[in-house]
């Protein structure tokens, strides 16, 4: 059996200090990258909210969820629309007006968020179709195959509210609720 010495030990704290530093990096940068988004609700409700996320919210309110949003455009006395996350990551839309500046429409392109009937990014025109009566718009509705659909599909709603499933090849690229005058600004 074999002595330590003074150095032995000095550098098994050396290396386990090292050890400890990369753990407490490596968790980190996991975090910071899953941090922003605090939903704790993953339910799309048509006409008014997704997740946590409801027509309303101010920007400040949006933000305490999903963390800082990139600018993407702004008029000074209409709107400001508002991009968090990545394609990657799950990427949600916002378009705020008025003042003070409130959500009236909000999209988002994450596969986790759903509505109570199962309809989610990546679902089919058909399970849209069949769990909504959506209206269509003629681009979907004359593509000679359902695999070849793109376009909007809408979801009239109470108090001048919509929800839009945007599709692309078929499936649902993006689903959205906002106020009836702004729907078509959803992305």
């Amino acid at each position: 059996m074999a002595l330590r010495t003074k150095y032995d030990c000095r550098m098994i704290n050396v290396r386990h200090a090292g050890l400890v530093a990369v753990v407490a990096v490596l968790a980190g940068s996991a975090s910071a990258l899953a941090a922003p988004f605090h939903l704790t609700s993953s339910i799309v409700t048509p006409g008014r909210s997704i997740g946590n996320l409801k027509i309303g919210m101010t920007i400040a309110q949006v933000s305490r969820y999903l963390g800082a949003g990139q600018l993407l455009t702004r008029h000074p006395t209409a709107v400001a629309y508002y991009l968090y996350g990545t394609r990657a990551s799950g990427e949600y839309t916002v378009l705020f007006t008025g003042h003070p500046r409130t959500a009236v429409a909000i999209g988002e392109r994450t596969g986790v968020m759903h509505t109570a009937s199962g309809i989610r990014v990546g679902s089919s025109l058909a399970a849209v179709q069949a769990a909504y009566p959506v209206q269509c718009d003629t681009s979907v509705k004359e593509a000679p195959m359902e695999e070849d659909a793109s376009g909007a599909c809408d979801l009239p709603g109470p108090a001048g509210r919509a929800t839009r499933f945007t599709f692309r090849q078929g499936d649902v690229e993006t689903i959205g609720v906002a106020e009836s005058q702004w729907l078509s600004q959803l992305k």
